[in-house]
């Protein structure tokens, strides 16, 4: 009986040669990536500035509905732009919060421009418009008591029916501006007011402040809010010569 011992093939494990990147292969895929990113970062920022956009335009829309909730609640008076005392001063905003017109916190704030820092000044990025109008200091502020007569210059509030008549029958109602977008100097982040063209300070630091990409929102008296831009600003009334903030 013969035995058969197996033998293991000679055939040996023959293992495929693996191909690696070059350098330069590496530097193409690198270079791809580098222009879908500078392809798609753009897009990406515009679409989050758009919804600031929105935001912003739906927190003014908000603010202006309480300016309207508090003049229904005092007669048809809009509230005074500036009252209290020099040292605690009482801001149109806070006079909105008080009233319960607007809920406290980020409503004031613009999400694309949220101030540097909180003080006195307010420190909200949207701005009253306070040259409507330009009271003298023995004006009769109606309702709204909490303006001293011996502070000439801030708005004191007045009715609304009056818009037409104290802008000089250059506004209806519905196109006159309420609060918008402001800056109250270019390198600061106090923000709290805006002046109109009634009459123009061009001294005065606080100004339309045009953010969204060279464009502002504003609020008029009929409710409604709209994105301007420099013409659109002007034809309602804002001085060119007094400028924006961008």
């Amino acid at each position: 009986m013969s035995r058969h011992t197996a033998s293991a093939p000679d055939s040996k494990l023959e293992i495929p040669n693996s191909k690696s990147f070059t350098l330069i292969e590496l530097l193409v895929v690198v270079a791809i990536i580098a222009v879908l990113v500078a392809i798609l970062l753009p897009a990406l920022a515009g679409a989050r500035e758009q919804a600031r956009n929105v935001l912003c335009m739906s927190r003014v829309k908000q603010v202006s509905t309480g300016v309207v909730c508090y003049a229904d609640e005092q007669g048809g008076y809009a509230p005074p732009w500036c009252g209290g005392s020099w040292s605690k001063p009482l801001y149109w905003g806070d006079t909105l919060i008080a009233g319960h017109c607007i809920p406290a916190g980020d409503v004031l704030v613009c999400p694309s421009h949220y101030p540097g820092r909180w003080s006195d000044w307010a420190g909200w990025t949207y701005g009253m418009n306070r040259g409507w109008p330009w009271f003298s200091g023995s004006a009769d502020p109606g309702v709204n008591r909490a303006v001293k007569l011996s502070r000439p210059g801030y708005w004191t509030g007045e009715r609304f029916a009056t818009v037409n008549y104290m802008t000089g029958g250059a506004f209806e109602p519905f196109d006159f501006p309420l609060l918008g977008d402001s800056r109250l100097w270019s390198g600061s982040r106090d923000e709290q007011c805006w002046d109109f063209t009634y009459p123009a300070v061009l001294w005065h630091p606080s100004r339309v402040h045009l953010r969204h990409r060279e464009r502002a929102n504003v609020a008029f008296a009929d409710g409604r809010v709209e994105s301007c831009n420099e013409t659109g600003l002007t034809q309602y009334g804002f001085c060119p010569e007094l400028g924006y903030w961008k």
